[in-house]
């Protein structure tokens, strides 16, 4: 998968990970039904939790298992989570 990816878009991206693209205090003001998902090995998990903690009846969940990639490394998993949220 990573063969397939564009250098230039994938550094983008990676630079984008790194500059805050929301302030907390916009953050909070989220008031649409949110999901976080993370997996349990994923480097930005403790972002994740942060982005949870702020944005208020955010539902929170971490895929067992699974790194960055959670969708994939835990597809069911991450499809169930999809689902229940979805469906509430």
């Amino acid at each position: 998968m990573y063969v397939t990816l564009n250098p230039d878009v994938f550094v983008q991206s990676l630079i984008s990970l790194q500059t805050p693209s929301f302030t907390v205090g916009e953050v909070e003001n989220i008031s649409l039904p949110t999901l976080v998902v993370a997996g349990s090995h994923d480097p930005m998990r403790p972002a994740c939790e942060r982005f949870h903690k702020y944005v208020s009846g955010s539902v929170y969940e971490v895929l067992r298992s699974a790194g960055y990639l959670f969708n994939i490394d835990q597809a069911d998993a991450f499809n169930q989570a999809l689902f229940t949220f979805l469906d509430a």
